[in-house]
C-alpha cells in the first residue's frame, strides 16, 4: 500500500476516517519491511473531497483494494466505479463520502 495527497487540492474533514481505515487495514504501513515491492500496487483508489476532486491517491494490490473499499463503505463512502469495467479518472476505485455514518 502506498498513499499520497495531491498538491493544491482541499483535504476534507472526513479524511480522518480514511486515515483511520488505512491504519486499521494496514497497521504496519509505516514499516518499510511491510511494504510490498516489485509493482504489486497495481490498482489506484482515489478519494474525493466535497467538490468531487480527487485529493488522495492510494496504490493497492487487488486484495488490498477490495478490503479497503469494504472498510470505507462501512464508514459512509461509496465507490463510484463499482461494478463497472475499467476505471474512472485513472482509478479502479473512486470513493466519495455520502455524509452517512
Amino acid at each position: 500500500m502506498e498513499n499520497r495527497y495531491l498538491d493544491g487540492v482541499a483535504v476534507p474533514e472526513y479524511d480522518e476516517k480514511v486515515t483511520q481505515a488505512l491504519n486499521d487495514e494496514f497497521p504496519n504501513n509505516d514499516d518499510d519491511e511491510n511494504w510490498l515491492s516489485g509493482g504489486f500496487n497495481d490498482f489506484l483508489m482515489g478519494i474525493e473531497n466535497e467538490a468531487g476532486e480527487v485529493y488522495r491517491l492510494i496504490g493497492l494490490s487487488m486484495s488490498e483494494l477490495v478490503g479497503l473499499t469494504n472498510r470505507l463503505g462501512d464508514l459512509g463512502f461509496r465507490d463510484q466505479v463499482g461494478e463497472l469495467e475499467g476505471s474512472r479518472r485513472g482509478c479502479a476505485s473512486l470513493m466519495a463520502h455520502t455524509g452517512e455514518s
